[in-house]
């Protein structure tokens, strides 16, 4: 009977033990990681970094680098999940480097651990732009005459074509008629004095008539005669 009641101890016993240590174990065994690097539709390279349930008493130090760049370099607890996005026209590759707060050893929990793209993402395609002909400039030269100012400004003259015009062998010359018909006559009426009448007659100048009337008598009588002698004289030397 009391060997009964000392072995049902110690069997209670080691159970407790079994159990605490499973206890203590299942912290251990939770230190999960994921890393996965994978091409956007943008055409960057998207590294996701994933770590959980890590000691959240002590701090946790981790760094990821990506070729000569260093991406993070920070202190966590706990757990840390972030993704990080380069340019995937070229290779990439990912590293990462973590020493748990609560790995004595740092052997246990802490790790490197690294990631490569498998190959180039595929970049999106840009819209094609034709590129604008530059015109060529031709220098001025120096029989070329600079435009006038305003002769974009100012309407160009109008040019009118005059009739063409004959030659004077071609432009007869008018004719000049004469005319018979009478030439028109003026007809000046002269006032009408009224004559008064004039009770002591016409006043006497003193000047005669008779004595030009006698002149004029005497010229016509000697130019008849000459007419009559050279009439006769004619006839005679006809004879």
């Amino acid at each position: 009977m009391q060997f009964a009641r000392t072995a049902g101890k110690s069997i209670g016993v080691a159970a407790t033990v079994v159990a605490a240590g499973l206890l203590m174990a299942l912290p251990a065994s939770a230190h999960n990681r994921s890393l996965d690097v994978k091409c956007a539709p943008t055409g960057e390279a998207v590294f996701t970094l994933k770590l959980t349930q890590y000691s959240t008493r002590y701090d946790n130090t981790l760094k990821v680098t990506e070729g000569s760049t260093v991406l993070e370099d920070t202190t966590f607890k706990g757990n840390f999940v972030k993704e990080y996005k380069v340019p995937g026209d070229v290779a990439r590759t990912f590293k990462v480097e973590l020493v748990a707060g609560d790995d004595n050893s740092k052997s246990t929990y802490s790790f490197k651990a690294e990631k490569s793209l498998k190959e180039l993402c595929k970049q999106p395609e840009k819209p094609s732009t034709t590129p604008e002909t530059p015109k060529s400039e031709v220098p001025p030269t120096e029989d070329s005459v600079p435009p006038s100012p305003t002769s974009s400004s100012s309407p160009a003259p109008s040019v009118t074509e005059s009739a063409p015009v004959p030659s004077s062998q071609e432009v007869p010359f008018p004719s000049v008629t004469e005319s018979t018909s009478p030439a028109p006559t003026t007809t000046t009426s002269a006032e009408v004095v009224p004559v008064t009448e004039d009770t002591e007659g016409l006043a006497n100048t003193g000047a005669s008539v008779a004595v030009p009337l006698g002149i004029g008598a005497a010229l016509l009588a000697a130019g008849g005669g000459v007419l009559f002698f050279m009439r006769k004289r004619g006839a005679a030397n006809n004879g």
